[in-house]
């Protein structure tokens, strides 16, 4: 598999790619895909993700992570150029959430920003945690990227 990653970080906190580009890797890995895939990643501020968070959501506060695609069920994609790569959408992840969720569960920045990558990615592809059934096997296939990749 082919990744495309796109990574936009519009915060003044250095953030590793490299670590990034193989939680994303793992992940689609893991769920077994095997095309070329492209994803866009966005690390915010407060403002932006509450603003997008109101305007896609309804919900006037902000998130830890934001997931916007199209239906990879249908095989209906973000964008299909003719380039062949099927780009996912887009994750975007509030900075200052991830760094509030990490000290709360006591564990790294960067295990947390791995978490809501995945979550997000998983969300791309049509996972959903709206029911409780739904939530247990979304945080299993989470835990089995995390073991993968050792965070």
């Amino acid at each position: 598999m082919k990744l495309y990653l796109d990574i936009r970080n519009f915060t003044k906190t250095k953030i590793n790619r490299a670590e990034l580009k193989k939680v994303a890797l793992k992940t689609l890995g893991i769920v077994g895909l095997k095309r070329r895939i492209g994803i866009s990643l966005a690390i915010v501020g407060a403002r932006r993700i509450r603003a997008l968070n109101k305007k896609y959501r309804g919900v006037d506060r902000v998130t830890d992570v934001l997931a916007f695609g199209g239906d990879s069920k249908s095989k209906t994609y973000f964008v299909e150029p003719p380039d062949k790569i099927n780009r996912l959408g887009e994750v975007v992840i509030y900075l200052d959430q991830a760094r509030i969720q990490a000290k709360f569960f006591g564990h790294s920045l960067k295990k947390e920003l791995a978490i809501l990558f995945i979550h997000g990615i998983l969300h791309l592809l049509d996972w959903s945690d709206k029911t409780p059934k739904e939530k247990e096997k979304m945080q299993k296939m989470e835990e089995k990227v995390l073991k993968s990749i050792e965070v």
